[in-house]
């Protein structure tokens, strides 16, 4: 073979792998649990605040649920973690995988003894809509709380 049919052979190679594998391609729906970390800290010093109670509020749905509010605890680092369930859509073919999580519709907050509580937050103004699956959990959210003068503080 001479090298004019040897890179001939080659481009058709490069030209035709990507149509070959487009052809295979698989679109698919699933679910991921997702761990959305939120940081409770007091504005005033930037210290963690234990006990803090930190809600994540899903919305009413249009087929006649209620708003769905889940709360957890911080632990001594301040910090606590939200497991959902998250739709997931990807496409498989023979060379690769695409694929991303959409985050839910929802808003978030915290309150803790002695500090104002925080105003309710959409959870993708912090996260974005959506993340590649294998990076699937969000940056750590950080709730910083503003202390209470010791006059509104009982």
């Amino acid at each position: 073979p001479t090298l004019a049919t040897i890179v001939i052979f080659i481009l058709g190679l490069i030209l035709l792998i990507p149509a070959v594998d487009h052809g295979t391609e698989r679109y698919w729906l699933d679910r991921a649990s997702v761990d959305f970390t939120f940081q409770v800290v007091d504005d005033s010093n930037g210290l963690p605040i234990p006990g803090a109670t930190v809600r994540l509020i899903r919305p009413a749905s249009e087929i006649g649920q209620d708003e769905r509010i889940l709360a957890v605890e911080t632990d001594a680092k301040g910090r606590a973690v939200h497991r959902l369930r998250c739709r997931t859509i990807g496409v498989t073919s023979l060379l690769r995988t695409r694929a991303s999580v959409a985050f839910p519709l929802g808003w978030f907050d915290a309150s803790a003894e002695g500090f104002e509580p925080a105003p309710r937050v959409w959870l993708i103004s912090r996260t974005g809509m959506s993340r590649d699956l294998k990076h699937r959990n969000p940056p750590v959210i950080r709730i910083s709380l503003h202390r209470l003068n010791p006059a509104q503080n009982p």
